[in-house]
């Protein structure tokens, strides 16, 4: 039994499909415990975060292939325990936040088409993966996610921040750009009124960051001006 579940982490690192079955293969209820425990590292979880655990980095084309073969990896799981998809670990992340820090965009963008309300759950304070794609994500992907599940924007941390208070947090004007151009896309420029717990809108956090340009942009954006909102935001 521990040489199964050796084989299966060492499955999920490499996104070895067929030694996952084989594994299955050996102990046909192998996954079902897993599942039972409320909080845990699964092999979703294991395959999201593996690009630390790659045995073979000689090339980039090979760590490309690795993270491909890890995406194929997560989706098959995903199909064979949807709730794996879901599931926080013991540190509150689901294996799309896990990706998103480890910068796994493959993994991200195979499991955000398996099910795009993957992009809503909510982990440690209140996190969504949107909210983290929006402190480090491209711009591309950021645009991906807004595009696959609209009423992620709405999503609030704990603290009451916004993927638009985040990213502003993170000092991430790419990433400001693409969610203040959704804002005025899908007409919810009301929401860069919402204040977080301490009562501050995005006007405040740039004003108190210091980021003058975001400043222009928030309140074109207040005032309706969404042509030139759009254009003061992607000004070098």
């Amino acid at each position: 039994m521990g040489d199964n579940k050796d084989q299966l982490t060492i499955a999920a690192e490499e996104g070895d499909i067929e030694k996952l079955y084989e594994v299955i293969g050996n102990d046909p209820r192998i996954l079902g415990p897993i599942d039972e425990i409320p909080f845990v590292d699964t092999p979703l979880h294991i395959a999201a975060s593996s690009s630390d655990h790659e045995r073979t980095k000689s090339s980039h084309e090979k760590s490309d292939d690795s993270s491909r073969g890890r995406a194929e990896f997560a989706v098959e799981v995903a199909i064979l325990m949807p709730s794996f998809a879901r599931k926080l670990n013991p540190k509150g992340l689901t294996p799309m936040h896990l990706a998103l820090s480890h910068r796994e965009w493959k993994i991200v963008r195979a499991l955000m088409r398996f099910d795009p309300e993957l992009i809503r759950v909510k982990g440690k304070g209140g996190r969504t993966p949107l909210h983290v794609a929006a402190e480090i994500a491209p711009p591309q992907l950021l645009a991906e996610l807004l595009y696959v599940c609209p009423s992620s924007i709405e999503d609030v941390t704990t603290k009451w921040q916004t993927a638009v208070h985040i990213a502003l947090e993170a000092k991430n004007s790419e990433s400001f750009a693409v969610l203040i151009a959704w804002l005025v896309r899908v007409e919810r420029e009301n929401m860069l009124h919402w204040k977080d717990l301490d009562g501050n809108t995005v006007l405040h956090v740039a004003t108190r960051t210091n980021q003058i340009q975001v400043q222009m942009a928030v309140v074109k954006g207040l005032d309706g001006g969404r042509r030139g909102c759009i254009s003061i935001v992607r000004a070098p």
